[in-house]
């Protein structure tokens, strides 16, 4: 003897709506904030993690080429977990490093490092690795008003 018809109807609608509440996945993206470099990757169902989708900088390029390997320390940015339909369940944020205003295909850091000397850049990249958050802060204005001079003097 099998159940009534409805009550199947009626589970089958619990379960798809119970899904929209389940978190299936959560993107999580994380930053460099010396180079600039961001990482995003995905975990599903709370324990299958993808390979991290990475983008190296033009900057962390750089100080590959200059200093040999360079590991990022990566800090935490966003993440957002969503449900078997796509929506968004929760997200979080922490605050942006400085850099953060600069990054980008094609943004200000890449043409920064295309156009700066490597004494200017070398200055940059101390300056993200050790100094003080207003000092950060200075060198990534400098570092816009140096690019978009640069921009000016070339139109």
């Amino acid at each position: 003897m099998s159940a009534p018809r409805w009550i199947k109807v009626l589970a089958a609608l619990l379960v798809l709506v119970a899904a929209s509440f389940v978190p299936v996945s959560t993107e999580t993206c994380r930053v460099d904030p010396v180079s600039g470099s961001y990482r995003r990757d995905v975990t599903w169902l709370g324990i299958i993690h993808t390979t991290p989708d990475d983008h190296r900088s033009s900057l962390a390029k750089w100080i590959e080429l200059h200093e040999g390997a360079y590991a990022p320390t990566w800090k935490p940015l966003s993440s957002h977990t969503y449900s078997l339909y796509g929506e968004s369940l929760m997200c979080g944020a922490s605050p942006s490093p400085a850099i953060c205003s600069v990054i980008g295909p094609g943004g200000v850091l890449d043409m920064f490092v295309a156009n700066a000397d490597d004494a200017a850049i070398g200055d940059f990249v101390n300056v993200m690795r050790n100094g003080t958050d207003e000092e950060r802060d200075a060198a990534i204005v400098n570092m816009r008003d140096r690019v978009m001079t640069t921009e000016s003097a070339d139109r």
